[in-house]
């Protein structure tokens, strides 16, 4: 006699944390990205900072030119939300200084420099890549599970 076992809850927990891996690289991916991205030097107007300091400023419709760095080294990942039990899986990829809002959306005295979303955008093929190689490996361990 030949028995066939379908061992779903334990396949079902394996896609989870396979996804939850994956989604956590792709926020690595998005996160190094906009700190690249941060880390430019700037082709617009020239400033003098106090103590003599000079800082060349981004043209609009580009990201932010560094300045002193706390921009960039501020980028975090909030995955709070991947270790719920939900169907749903998200992490978030931002920052806690109000300039960095003010620069992705310009503000009445601000052009746009856009910097998360194009980050995002720039990563995004590899992000996917991760999840999708996370998965396709978490489907060979079920198959694994089948014989």
């Amino acid at each position: 006699m030949a028995i066939l076992d379908w061992r779903g809850p334990q396949a079902v927990e394996i896609i989870k944390q396979a996804a939850r891996q994956g989604l956590s690289g792709a926020a690595i991916e998005v996160q190094s990205e906009a700190q690249r991205t941060l880390n430019r030097e700037g082709r617009g107007r020239v400033y003098v900072k106090r103590g003599g300091r000079v800082h060349v400023a981004s043209l609009p419709g580009n990201p932010p030119a560094k300045d002193t760095g706390n921009l960039g080294r501020s980028v975090q990942i909030d995955d709070r939300q991947l270790t719920q039990a939900s169907n749903e899986l998200r992490v978030r990829i931002g920052t806690d200084q109000p300039y960095g809002r003010w620069m992705e959306f310009g503000t009445r005295n601000i052009a746009p420099r856009p910097w998360l979303n194009r980050s995002l955008n720039q990563a995004r093929p590899s992000a996917l890549k991760r999840i999708d190689q996370a998965i396709r490996l978490a489907i060979s361990r079920i198959r694994g599970l089948a014989q």
